[in-house]
């Protein structure tokens, strides 16, 4: 025998039911939209995925992760800027050590990495069209980089490309940098 329920009881059921069902789908169509705001559309929050560019250095603090690629996000409006770290973890094309032309290498840190402009606008390929391809110009700029830290990663690997001339771009917030401490080896 079945119990006797109220109808104001069975009312009750099926309007908490509805609401459940209501709220179920609310959430699926939100996770539907983001997933295809994320995915589909590639628009990503800023600074989205960080680490994939970057890694331990015993020497620096951090360096770029060698041969890694992909979108990198500073604002939060979504501008997108395209970014390849060569096989030496630079932000540059692929450079062999042994110079072919003179060479220039440009030294700092975001203000000489020059992510935030696309790839053909960057300084390296810039000074080499208005030099008229008669230089070979590396960037080995770093991200969050000091001078100390500069220094470190000139003095032990940009050395070895043989530049003849280094030009290095100081910001102001390289003096920060300096004395920031956050996983710095050195200084």
């Amino acid at each position: 025998m079945l119990p006797n329920y109220s109808p104001k009881l069975l009312w009750r059921h099926r309007y908490i039911s509805q609401i459940a069902i209501v709220i179920f789908s609310l959430i699926i169509t939100i996770l539907l939209i983001d997933l295809f705001y994320f995915y589909i559309l590639d628009r990503k929050i800023a600074g989205y995925k960080p680490g994939r560019f970057f890694q331990y250095d015993l020497l620096t603090g951090h360096s770029h992760r060698p041969n890694s690629e992909g979108y990198w996000y500073p604002y939060n409006d979504g501008t997108k800027f395209y970014v390849r770290i060569n096989s030496f973890g630079f932000a540059d094309s692929e450079r062999k050590i042994i110079p072919t032309k003179p060479r220039i290498a440009l030294i700092g840190d975001s203000t000489t990495e020059f992510w935030e402009a696309d790839e053909p606008y960057r300084g390296q390929y810039v000074i080499e069209s208005l030099l008229n391809d008669r230089f070979e110009v590396i960037n080995l700029g770093v991200r969050d980089y000091g001078t100390d830290q500069t220094y470190i990663l000139f003095q032990n690997i940009g050395i070895h490309f043989s530049p003849g001339i280094v030009i290095y771009t100081f910001c102001i917030n390289d003096i920060n940098d300096n004395v920031n401490s956050k996983s710095k080896p050195f200084f």
